[in-house]
C-alpha cells in the first residue's frame, strides 16, 4: 500500500454525523418481484441501517480521531460494501421489497468482500480484534494509519470508522456528599440489618405476582459479574440461552457465566467483575438472597438464569468494537432480553454505532428485546444517551419511589414537625413500638420511651449552629458528652452533612442529625431531601425544609437539651410530586431525541438509592461477602428493574416477541404515579407496573404507532417503526401545521374486545422544563371514540394535531386511553415545536468559567509528569454554560493581543446545561496549529506540539447544529518551561548565621516567568479564588531536605527567602528542592496522592476546607505543585567555615505517577505520542554544576555536553571502522 497523505481535518460541524452506520444496497440486473410491506415494527429500522441512507468513506475520522501520524497504529471498524444476508433480507421484508437476490448469493457477496480485504492487506501490519457477521458484515482492527485512507477506497469496503474508547460509560452512580462537599461515606453492612432492593419489591407488589423469571435468560452488557457472590453464584447455567451445549473453554467452573471482552488478564470466558457497577446491575435482576453472612439482597426475578458479558474495564471506559461485539455474542448464544445500563453520553441523536448494532441485530431477530438506560445527563432537553435513542430499544427512566417509613413525624409537646430521613447506618433500622417508632442503634430512649433533641449553638450562644469542628468543641467536652450519647442534634444548614455526622460520632459515640434547610437553600431542598441509602459507619440524617424549621425552633433555646418522640411514620416521597409519590430523579436525561425528536423514554423505574450486590472487595479487600453490597443510583439502576420485569412476562408467555414486550410494559404503564406536571419526556408512558402488565398478557392486546420521524430530519427518509409510545413529528415555530398519525390496536387474544377512547392530561412543556408541564387542551383529537378489535385481528384509528403558527416552543403532549372495564391501555403521544435560536449573547457564566492554573509547563524541568489531572503540564477547567442549547465546545488557543492559533488538547461535546463541571486535563500545554475560516470552521494545519512558552489567552469556541458558532475568551494562560534563577547570600559555599539555637540559611529564587505574569495581572484562579493570593515570587518554592526532615524557606515578594533549621542539622548534606509557580489545584475529595508535607514526587501541603465553597464548585481539597523543580545537593555549615564542594549524585529514576482514582475511565492526557508528555517517560533533571550555586538556563551547558557526546561517538566509530578494516585485510 502506498504511504497515506496527511488527512485534512473535516469541519467540527461533521461531527453530528454518523460515528459508526451500517450497509448499502448493491444494484443488480435483474430485479425480482416486490414482497407486500412486512409488519411496521422493523420498517424504519430498515431505513436506518441501509447504507444508501448513510454517509460512508472515511466517517468520523475528525478531532480526537484525526488521521495525523502515518506510522502510529490505529483501530478502526470496516464496514463491507454487501451486507450479511439475513440483514438484507429483513430490510426487505420490512420495507416490501423483494431481497435482491437469493441467500446463497447474498452470502457469497458479503464473503466476498472479506476476502478481497485481507488479499489487499498483503504485507501490512494489522491485527483483527472481531469479525462481525450480524451488526454489520465488517471487522475490528489495528493497523497503521497511513493505510486508513487506501483501504477506504478499496471496492470491497462501504466505510471506516474510528474504533471510538469512551470514560465513564455507565457514569457511577454513588452518592456523593450530598452538600457537594467533602468525600462519600464508605459503604458496609451488619448483622441482618438490611434486604437489598426491599423498596423495589414493596412498591412494585413483586411478592404477589407469582412469577420470578424461571426458565428465562437475561443477558447483562456491563463490567462483568462477581459469579462467587453468594446471591448470585446459582443463577447460572451450563448451557447456553439457546439451550445448546458450550464448548469446554467456554465453560467456567462447569458454568457457562459469560464472555471477557477487556484485555485484564482474564481469560475469555471469565467476566469476573473489577468495578461493582455489574455486579450491583445482575444483583437487582437476579440476586437470590442466599447471603447468610449479613445483609442479602433479593431481586425481581430471583429465579432467572443470567449471563455476563464484560464490555466495561475496571475503569468505567469501554470501546465500541467489544460493545457491538458483546451485542452480537448475546443475540448469538440466545438471550431474547438484553440489559444495557451504559451509553454514549455525548451522542445524544440516533446514529451513533451502539444504534446501528442494536437496529440490525433486533431487525434480524425480532424476538430480541434490548433494555437500555436513557442516561444521567440531568434534566435539561436532548440528553438521552445512544443506543437508549434508538426507536427499537426500550428506553429506561430513573424514578424516585415513596421510601417506606423514612418520612417521621416528630412530636415535641404537641408541635408536630414531619422530618425526612434521608441516610442512616445500616443498623438504624426503624419500627414500631407501643403506639411510637424508633429507630434502633442510634437514638437513646429515656425511662418514657422518649428521644432527646439538641440545638447545637453558634460558639456565641446567640443562634443555632451549623455544625462546625469548633461549635462541636465548644459544646461538647469530655465531660459532659456522656449525656449527649444518643440524641439528636439540630443544626442550620451550610457543612458537609458528611463532616457533622463524623464530628458527632467522634464525640458522642452515637446519635443522629436533623438539618434545618436555610431560606436562602430553600430552592434546592428537593435536590437533597430524598432517600439515599446506608453507609458504614453513620447516622441518620433528617432534613426539615425552612418554613416547618421556624415552627420546629419557636421559643426553643439553642444548647438546651428537650424531649420529643416519633409518632407516625410514612412513605417519603419527594414534596415536589405533590403527594402522588413518584418524581423523576433529578440526573435522569430528558428527551426527545436530539434531531429527531422522537418521544424517549419509553418507560420509568425505580432507580434511586437502589440497594445491591457488589464484587467482593467492592469497599474494599475483603474476606467473604458481608461487605459486597451498596447504595447507587441512576438509569442504570432503573434499567435492569425493567429487564427482570420483562422476564417475568416472558415465563408467563415465553412466546412474546420484543415489540410484544415492549408494547405490554408501556402500553400498562401507570401515568398517574407521576404529577400531570411530569413530562413523558421525562418518564415516558410512566411507571412500570408489572400486575397489570402480566394481566395483560392474557388478553394480549396491544397499541401501537408509526414514528412520524424517528431516525433523522432527512425528509427523504421513510420511517415507518411501530412502537407503543407515539412520536408525531417535528414543526418549525411560527408554522401552523396538521399531524395526523394512524394508531393501530392489535388483538393476538381468542376472543374480540370493544374500547372507549379519550385523550388524557393534554399538556405543553417548554424546553428544559420536563417537570413543568401546563395544560394545553385542544390540540389533540381522535377520529373516533371507540374501536372494536376482533379475535386475531388489529382495527385503527386517526390521532391528529392541530397546531396554529403561534404554538409555543417545546413538547405538546396527551396519552391516548383505551378503556374496556376496568382495564385500560395507554400509549403516550407527543408532537414538537422546535425553533433554532442563535448563541446567546453571553452564553458562558465567566464566574464559573476558569483553569485552576494559569501557568503550565511542557518544558524538561516540569515537576510531575503524567500525572493524570495533576501533572505540571495540565489542569484542570471548569466552566458553567448560560446557554444550556449548547451542544459542542472546543478550547482554542490565542495570542495575549487575540489572534487565532489553534485548538488545545481534543474535542469534547456533550450538552451540559446549567451545571457546573470541571473536565479531567482538558487544558494542557499542548496544542495543534489551525486555521479558522469565515464561518467559523477549524481547520488543523499542523501536528499536536508543545505551546511555546510565553503568555496566552485560552476561548471555547461554542456550537450547536443549525446556528453559526460562537467563540468566547475566558482566562489567561502562561507557559513557562525554565527554571527559576537560584542563588545563595555567598557565591561558592551555602554557609548559615547562628540566631540563638537555629541557624538561618538565606538566598535568593528569582522567576522571570511570574514577573512577566505579573506586569500582565495573570492570576491562578484557585490561588486568588479561595486564599486571595495573586501572582508574586512568593509562589515559588525552596525546600531543604536532610534524612528525614523537610525545612521549608519563607520566600519574600522580591524573590529573597530564608530557612531556618536547628543546630543539629549543621554539617549534614542536604537536598535543596526548588521550583517555581507552586501553586494549589483542587480537587473532588482528597486523593491519595495529596500529601499533608512535601513530596517532590506527588502533590504537597494540602489544605482541606470543612465549609461549603461556591467558589470553586466541587473542589474542597487543595494540593500544591509546581511547574518546575530541579533540585541539588550541598553540606551545610556555618559562617566562616570552610565546607567541601557541593555533592551532585546521580538522582533515582522517579516512579511512575498513580492514575486520578476519583475519576474511573481517567487517562493521562495526551493520549497519543504526537502530544508532549505521552507515554510514562520520567523527567531526571540533573542538578547545578560547580562552585557556584547559581541555576537558571542550563542551555548552553547541554550545546556543550551534546558536541562533546557527538565527538566521542565519532571517535569510537571511527576506532570500530579501523578495527573491522584490519580484520577484513
Amino acid at each position: 500500500m502506498k504511504p497515506k497523505k496527511h488527512a485534512s481535518i473535516l469541519s467540527l460541524l461533521l461531527t453530528a454525523v454518523l460515528i459508526l452506520t451500517s450497509p448499502v444496497m448493491n444494484v443488480f440486473a435483474e430485479e425480482p418481484e416486490a414482497n407486500s410491506p412486512a409488519d411496521a415494527d422493523t420498517q424504519l429500522s430498515a431505513q436506518m441501517v441501509r447504507q444508501s441512507n448513510r454517509a460512508n468513506g472515511l466517517v468520523g475520522f475528525e478531532d480526537e480521531y484525526s488521521l495525523q501520524n502515518p506510522d502510529e497504529m490505529i483501530s478502526v471498524i470496516v464496514e463491507f460494501a454487501h451486507q450479511p444476508a439475513s440483514l438484507v433480507e429483513a430490510i426487505a421484508a420490512a420495507s416490501g421489497e423483494a431481497a435482491p437476490a437469493d441467500h446463497a448469493t447474498l452470502t457469497a457477496l458479503a464473503e466476498q468482500d472479506r476476502t478481497d480485504f485481507y488479499a489487499a492487506l498483503e504485507g501490512v501490519n494489522y491485527t483483527v480484534a472481531y469479525e462481525y457477521d450480524a451488526a454489520m458484515n465488517g471487522l475490528s482492527i489495528t493497523l497503521p494509519q497511513s493505510c486508513i485512507e487506501d483501504i477506504a477506497s478499496l471496492d470491497c469496503i462501504f466505510a471506516v470508522y474510528p474504533n471510538e474508547t469512551y470514560e465513564n460509560v455507565t457514569m457511577p452512580d454513588n452518592l456523593p456528599d450530598i452538600n457537594g462537599n467533602g468525600a462519600p461515606a464508605t459503604y458496609s453492612v451488619g448483622d441482618d440489618f438490611v434486604e437489598g432492593m426491599a423498596d423495589s419489591r414493596e412498591y412494585l407488589g413483586i411478592e404477589e405476582l407469582g412469577f420470578t423469571g424461571a426458565g428465562i435468560t437475561v443477558g447483562v452488557i456491563d463490567t462483568g459479574i462477581d459469579y462467587h457472590h453468594p446471591d448470585l453464584a446459582d443463577t447460572f447455567s451450563s448451557v447456553l440461552p439457546s439451550g445448546e451445549q458450550p464448548s469446554s473453554d467456554e465453560l467456567l467452573e462447569g458454568k457457562f457465566i459469560g464472555r471477557n471482552y477487556i484485555d485484564n488478564g482474564n481469560a475469555a470466558n471469565d467476566p469476573m467483575d473489577d468495578h461493582g457497577h455489574g455486579t450491583h446491575v445482575s444483583g437487582t435482576i437476579g440476586a437470590r438472597a442466599a447471603n447468610t453472612s449479613g445483609i442479602s439482597a433479593k431481586g425481581i426475578a430471583p429465579e432467572t438464569t443470567l449471563v455476563s458479558y464484560k464490555a466495561i474495564n475496571s475503569a468505567n471506559s469501554c470501546q465500541l468494537d467489544d460493545i457491538v461485539a458483546a451485542m452480537s455474542d448475546a443475540v448469538n448464544d440466545g438471550c431474547e432480553i438484553i440489559s444495557m445500563s451504559l451509553g454514549w453520553s455525548s451522542a445524544t441523536d440516533a446514529t451513533h454505532g451502539t444504534n446501528l448494532a442494536l437496529n440490525s441485530l433486533a431487525l434480524q431477530h425480532p424476538e430480541v428485546l434490548f433494555v437500555v438506560c436513557a442516561g444521567n445527563n440531568g434534566s435539561d432537553s436532548y440528553t438521552l444517551w445512544s443506543p437508549g435513542t434508538s426507536p427499537l430499544a426500550l428506553t429506561v427512566a430513573n424514578a424516585r419511589i415513596p421510601s417506606a417509613n423514612r418520612l417521621l413525624t416528630l412530636n415535641r409537646d404537641g408541635v408536630e414537625s414531619k422530618i425526612r430521613l434521608i441516610r442512616s447506618d445500616w443498623e438504624d433500622t426503624i419500627s414500631e413500638q407501643d403506639g411510637k417508632f424508633v429507630i434502633e442503634h442510634a437514638l437513646t430512649p429515656d425511662d418514657n420511651g422518649n428521644y432527646k433533641m439538641v440545638f447545637l449553638p453558634t460558639l456565641d450562644g446567640s443562634d443555632i449552629g451549623t455544625g462546625t469542628e469548633e461549635e462541636f468543641d465548644a459544646f461538647i467536652t469530655p465531660e459532659n458528652a456522656a449525656q449527649y450519647e444518643g440524641a439528636l442534634f439540630i443544626l442550620k444548614r451550610g457543612q458537609s452533612f458528611d463532616y457533622t455526622v463524623f464530628r458527632m460520632l467522634e464525640r458522642v459515640g452515637k446519635g443522629a442529625i436533623l438539618v434545618l434547610n436555610t431560606e436562602e437553600r430553600q430552592d434546592d431542598f428537593e435536590g437533597i431531601s430524598w432517600w439515599q441509602g446506608y453507609f458504614n459507619s453513620y447516622a441518620p440524617i433528617f432534613t426539615l425544609d425552612h418554613v416547618a424549621a421556624q415552627t420546629l425552633s419557636e421559643g426553643l433555646v439553642p444548647g438546651e437539651s428537650y424531649a420529643f418522640s416519633f409518632t407516625q411514620a410514612e412513605g417519603l416521597h419527594s414534596s415536589a410530586a405533590a403527594d402522588i409519590g413518584c418524581y423523576p430523579a433529578g440526573d435522569t436525561s430528558i428527551g426527545p431525541v436530539s434531531n429527531s425528536y422522537d418521544l424517549k423514554p419509553d418507560i420509568a423505574a425505580p432507580g434511586t438509592a437502589v440497594v445491591s450486590t457488589v464484587y467482593k472487595d467492592y469497599n474494599g479487600e475483603s474476606e467473604d461477602y458481608e461487605m459486597a453490597y451498596t447504595t447507587m443510583n441512576g438509569t442504570s439502576m432503573a434499567t435492569p428493574h425493567v429487564s427482570a420485569i420483562a422476564a417475568l412476562l416472558k415465563e408467563k408467555n415465553s412466546g412474546l416477541n420484543a415489540l410484544e414486550l415492549k408494547s405490554l410494559l408501556v402500553n400498562t404503564a401507570n401515568p398517574s404515579a407521576f404529577d400531570n406536571q411530569i413530562s413523558r419526556l421525562a418518564v415516558g408512558a410512566g411507571m412500570v407496573n408489572p400486575a397489570a402488565a402480566l394481566q395483560q398478557i392474557d388478553d394480549l392486546v396491544t397499541v401501537t404507532a408509526k414514528n412520524a420521524h424517528a431516525f433523522s430530519n432527512n425528509e427523504e427518509l421513510d420511517p415507518t417503526v411501530q412502537t407503543p409510545t407515539i412520536s408525531m413529528d417535528f414543526v418549525p415555530k411560527g408554522t401552523a401545521a396538521l399531524r395526523e398519525t394512524e394508531v393501530t390496536v392489535t388483538n393476538k387474544s381468542g376472543s374480540a374486545h370493544n374500547y372507549t377512547i379519550t385523550l388524557e392530561n393534554q399538556t405543553h412543556t417548554s424546553e428544559h422544563q420536563s417537570t413543568s408541564a401546563t395544560p394545553a387542551d385542544g390540540i389533540f383529537t381522535l377520529s373516533t371514540n371507540t374501536i372494536s378489535v376482533p379475535a386475531g385481528s388489529t382495527a385503527s384509528f386517526t390521532l391528529t394535531a392541530n397546531l396554529s403558527a403561534d404554538a409555543a416552543v417545546g413538547s405538546y403532549e396527551t396519552t391516548v386511553t383505551l378503556t374496556e372495564g376496568d382495564k385500560k391501555l395507554i400509549a403516550p403521544a407527543m408532537v414538537y415545536v422546535y425553533e433554532l435560536l442563535p448563541i446567546r449573547e453571553e452564553p458562558v457564566n465567566m464566574d464559573y468559567t476558569f483553569i485552576h492554573n494559569a501557568v503550565l509547563s511542557s518544558g524538561e524541568h516540569k515537576q510531575l509528569e503524567n500525572f493524570s489531572q495533576y501533572g505540571s503540564d495540565r489542569t484542570l477547567f471548569q466552566f458553567q454554560f448560560a446557554d444550556p442549547t449548547i451542544s459542542t465546545w472546543q478550547p482554542l488557543l490565542y495570542t495575549s493581543s487575540e489572534e487565532f492559533l489553534g485548538i488545545i488538547d481534543g474535542f469534547y461535546r456533550d450538552s451540559w446545561g446549567n451545571w457546573n463541571w470541571y473536565y479531567n486535563d482538558t487544558i494542557g500545554s499542548w496544542y495543534a496549529p489551525c486555521d479558522m475560516d469565515e464561518n467559523g470552521n477549524i481547520i488543523q494545519t499542523g501536528e499536536y506540539g508543545p505551546i511555546p512558552e510565553g503568555a496566552y489567552k485560552l476561548g471555547l469556541q461554542l456550537t450547536k447544529p443549525g446556528v453559526a458558532s460562537k467563540t468566547v475568551l475566558f482566562t489567561d494562560l502562561y507557559i513557562d518551561n525554565t527554571l527559576p534563577e537560584f542563588s545563595l547570600a555567598s557565591q561558592k559555599e551555602w554557609e548559615g548565621k547562628k540566631e540563638g539555637e537555629n541557624i538561618i540559611f538565606t538566598g535568593t529564587i528569582f522567576d522571570k516567568g511570574t514577573e512577566q505574569m505579573q506586569a500582565q495581572g495573570i492570576n491562578s484562579a484557585i490561588n486568588e479564588r479561595i486564599f486571595g493570593v495573586t501572582t508574586s515570587q512568593k509562589d515559588n518554592v525552596v525546600v531543604l531536605r536532610i534524612g528525614e526532615n523537610d525545612y521549608r524557606a519563607q520566600i519574600q515578594d522580591d524573590g529573597s527567602f530564608s530557612v531556618t533549621l536547628p543546630e543539629s542539622e549543621l554539617g549534614k548534606t542536604a537536598t535543596v528542592y526548588y521550583g517555581d509557580h507552586f501553586l494549589p489545584q483542587g480537587s473532588e475529595g482528597r486523593p491519595d496522592y495529596f500529601y499533608d508535607g512535601f513530596d517532590p514526587e506527588n502533590l504537597s501541603y494540602t489544605v482541606q476546607l470543612d465549609e461549603e465553597n461556591d467558589l470553586v464548585p466541587f473542589m474542597n481539597c487543595f494540593g500544591y505543585r509546581a511547574a518546575n523543580m530541579d533540585q541539588f545537593q550541598i553540606k551545610l555549615t556555618l559562617e566562616g567555615e570552610t565546607p567541601d564542594k557541593p555533592v551532585d549524585p546521580d538522582k533515582p529514576v522517579d516512579p511512575d505517577k498513580p492514575v486520578d482514582p476519583d475519576k474511573p475511565g481517567s487517562s493521562d492526557k495526551p493520549g497519543s505520542s504526537n502530544k508532549p508528555g505521552s507515554g510514562n517517560s520520567n523527567n531526571n533533571q540533573n542538578p547545578s554544576k560547580g562552585d557556584s550555586i547559581s541555576t537558571g538556563d542550563d542551555s548552553a551547558l547541554t550545546f556543550y555536553v551534546a558536541i562533546l557526546t557527538a565527538s566521542l561517538c565519532g571517535i569510537v566509530l571511527c576506532l570500530f571502522y579501523m578495527a573491522k578494516k584490519r580484520r577484513h585485510n
